[in-house]
């Protein structure tokens, strides 16, 4: 896939977060849930032509791991989200509004939009998006990857 293993673990988290009935395979459904949860509220046609190229990948009404990471590796860079969105999204997530996001509030915001996850998950996160290694997620370290 010619990924270097930053991308591919970002990536991994990412499709885990999408995959939220575990099955190893995202649906439509799941990827319309994610993309609302963040605040891009998509139309049914920008959904049908984003997973029409997602199931051209693997083809198939599903798609694997392999599939979203060459997807993400030519398209996922290309639709970044406004700034003002990124700001208050992260807002949301920061509970004590102290600017930092930590794994506590990170578990919370999954577990509220319906992603379980267990410690692993959330130390696989926090490796990849701590920028600085200081045990917290700042705005910078989430959104400037």
């Amino acid at each position: 896939l010619g990924l270097t293993a930053r991308e591919l673990q970002e990536f991994e988290v990412a499709f885990n977060m999408l995959d939220k009935n575990k099955s190893g395979q995202i649906e439509k459904k799941e990827l319309a849930k994610a993309l609302d949860d963040i605040g891009e509220h998509s139309s049914s046609k920008e959904l049908n032509d984003m997973f029409q190229i997602l199931e051209n990948l693997g083809k198939s009404k599903k798609i694997g791991f392999e599939e979203f990471c060459q997807f993400m590796k030519q398209y996922g860079r290309r639709a970044p989200m406004k700034k003002s969105k990124l700001r208050e999204a992260f807002q949301k997530m920061d509970h004590d509004g102290n600017g930092k996001l930590e794994r506590r509030e990170i578990r919370d915001v999954l577990e509220a939009n319906g992603y379980p996850v267990n410690s692993e998950e959330i130390e696989r996160i926090m490796s990849s998006v701590d920028k600085n290694g200081d045990g917290y997620i700042d705005y910078d370290g989430m959104f400037l990857l």
